[in-house]
């Protein structure tokens, strides 16, 4: 007896020897290219990191990251291989945290491929925690969790990585990091829940010229930063009467956002105009267009 139990131990230990770990570098070589760091930038400068990575939504080609980093009426910016670029939210969709980000000279990254996970198999996180200026984490773990909904890995993941991918052996996506809860590892929004997002978003983005966006609104979100009367002040001065400021401030206080001003589709520029110089001021304010076809909201891309 005791002989079996020495070959199923050295048959155990064989196969881990045996092992492929170089799976994991060729992973990450796969998938790096189109792994960004997120970083949105707030009110009195606040800012924090985050990650992101290319995928595709029909035609458009931009970044998946958590919603909880592209906040409301926060500037984004992207950075691939230490060059910035300004993004904009095309979706947006807390329940989910997720969001979709239209980038600016995004060129020609290539989108990464999703695939639903498996129970058990190895899974790689990815993402810029800036533990090093720039640099990309990888860390490796099992899938212990796998469900439509829900996709639980051990891979170690820290702040900064939230919005980054969990890819597989070949740097397909498995899911996008959104909390980072557990002791160890974190919970990732699963691939199928990402198509389901990305297919619901507006078949034309709204910063394009397609027509077919009919009105844009300047939003402005609650901001526990500033105080009301600065806001109205600062509102009163970008040309709003005294009773629309304060209108703005008390739908932003009471629901989260508030209507600042409705631009028709041939003002977009004043509307872009217009939340510039309230962020300049500021305020955490957002271009929002409303479509015609389905009467669906999704942010704009402000200039």
């Amino acid at each position: 007896m005791w002989w079996c139990v020495l070959f199923v131990a050295w048959s155990s230990l064989s196969a881990a020897l045996s092992l492929d770990r170089g799976f994991v570098k060729r992973a990450v070589d796969a998938a790096r290219p189109s792994v960004c760091v997120v970083t949105p930038s707030g009110v009195r400068n606040t800012t924090f990191r985050g990650s992101g990575v290319v995928v595709r939504c029909g035609e458009r080609v931009g970044v998946l990251t958590a919603a909880h980093v592209a906040m409301p009426g926060w500037r984004l910016e992207v950075m691939f291989d230490g060059v910035a670029a300004a993004a904009t939210v095309v979706g947006r969709e807390p329940e989910s945290d997720l969001a979709f980000l239209e980038v600016e000279g995004l060129g020609a990254r290539e989108p990464l491929q999703f695939r639903d996970a498996d129970l058990g198999e190895f899974a790689i996180a990815l993402g810029y925690p800036g533990v090093a200026k720039e640099a990309l984490a990888a860390t490796l773990g099992v899938v212990s969790t796998a469900t439509p909904d829900l996709l639980l890995a051990d891979a170690a993941v820290a702040p900064g990585m939230s919005g980054g991918p969990l890819v597989d052996a070949d740097g397909a996506v498995l899911g996008i990091t959104t909390r980072l809860a557990m002791p160890l590892g974190g919970s990732s929004v699963p691939a199928a829940a990402c198509l389901r997002f990305l297919e619901g978003l507006p078949r034309e983005a709204a910063s394009t010229t397609s027509g077919a966006a009919t009105t844009y609104k300047v939003v402005l979100f609650n901001d526990p930063f500033n105080t009301r009367s600065r806001v109205e002040q600062v509102l009163g001065d970008a040309g709003l009467r005294p009773a629309d400021a304060s209108r703005a401030m008390r739908e932003a206080h009471q629901t989260g956002q508030g209507l600042v001003r409705e631009f028709a589709n041939e003002a977009r520029d004043a509307a872009d105009d217009l939340c510039l110089r309230l962020r300049a001021a500021d305020l955490l304010v957002e271009v929002i267009a409303l479509t015609t076809d389905e009467e669906e909201t999704t942010t704009a891309r402000v200039r």
